[in-house]
């Protein structure tokens, strides 16, 4: 079942040392120290049977979860609600990972994939399988110094990027690409990737143009790219875009728990407009969005609805896309020699 860690060390070393888990658990609080919701699952040598205990299922007699769909309990169980989602190690799977893109779109989380740790054209087509807005992924995989194994071991990167996301949504705010910030704790990549401002050819930028965000080595270790696994709808193109529009979603919502089963009149559906335009506004002046506004529906709200108990609001919003190209021509011009002549 979902377990709570307290963001520390000390109760992360609670869960054993067994298993995936310690490793996953040092990369997120190398990078900050989240609360964490945690689900344990059955080792198996059978590599299937493995996938299968990943995935999870109900079970029949009890009705309880196991597996990613544990963390669909997880609030009721915990009082958290996870909203980055990760299986490090697993989530290279097709499977796994359409599983935990399948729980994102159910809690409007977002789920952080490993690529195949192959090459390119592997990590390319793997991006191809899923054509979600609420997926990245992260290749190549990490390498990392285990203190407690005394050398360097390769490590998945989606822990990494659960935690550097945690991290930017703290210092910076959620509207704030994780991409061009370092990665604490590592000690590279399994494969090299090269990098250089401006030029479209290399291997980074490259993965990038294909959806896959990377490492580069620039000033530390650096994930470098913002863009999910939507390949066909250019507005969810960027991480950040995708999670302002469902972090919003959820802030409405909840702030707008004093009008539930209040009187539906004039002054009702005007007090709701105003509150969330004033959040949106809120939003606007610390820099999360760009521009928007919310109004009362004037096509749903008629007399019908409106006696059923159902009063209709929509709102719009502009979300700042991350500079993902910074383009500077140069040109070179002769004007200037008229400033060293002699007046």
């Amino acid at each position: 079942k979902p377990v709570l860690v307290i963001g520390d060390r000390k109760h992360a070393k609670l869960l054993g040392d067994l298993g995936t888990l310690p490793q996953a658990m040092d990369a997120i609080l190398d990078q900050t120290t989240p609360f964490i919701v945690v689900v344990r699952i059955e080792h198996s040598d059978d590599a299937n049977q493995m996938k299968a205990n990943v995935i999870g299922g109900v079970d029949e007699a009890t009705g309880a979860y196991s597996g990613i769909q544990a963390l669909k309990g997880a609030k009721a169980i915990t009082g958290v609600e996870p909203r980055i989602l990760i299986a490090p190690g697993f989530s290279s799977d097709v499977a796994v990972a359409g599983e935990l893109i399948a729980l994102a779109n159910q809690v409007r989380g977002f789920t952080y994939l490993d690529g195949p740790n192959t090459n390119d054209a592997d990590a390319i087509n793997f991006v191809k399988n899923f054509g979600a807005r609420r997926a990245e992924v992260i290749d190549p995989w990490i390498t990392a110094f285990d203190a407690a194994a005394a050398t360097e071991v390769v490590r998945a990167p989606s822990a990494y990027a659960a935690g550097l996301r945690a991290r930017i949504d703290l210092e910076k705010g959620f509207w704030w690409s994780k991409s061009n910030q370092v990665i604490q704790a590592i000690t590279g990549t399994t494969r090299p990737v090269d990098f250089k401002m401006g030029e479209p050819t290399t291997r980074a930028n490259l993965l990038n143009k294909n959806h896959v965000t990377t490492i580069i080595r620039e000033g530390g270790f650096r994930l470098w790219g913002s863009r999910t696994t939507e390949l066909n709808d250019p507005k969810w193109a960027f991480e950040p875009v995708v999670r302002t529009s469902d972090l919003i979603a959820d802030s409405i919502q909840r702030g707008l728990m004093w009008a539930v089963d209040r009187p539906i009149n004039g002054a009702f559906l005007e007090d709701v407009a105003a509150s969330v335009n004033g959040y949106i506004t809120h939003l606007i002046n610390i820099g999360a969005l760009i521009g928007g506004k919310c109004w009362v529906d004037p096509v749903r709200n008629t007399p019908d609805q409106l006696s059923q108990g159902r009063a209709y609001f929509q709102y719009d919003f502009t979300a700042p896309a991350p500079a993902e190209q910074i383009g500077i021509d140069s040109i070179n011009v002769q004007d200037y020699y008229a400033g060293v002549l002699p007046k």
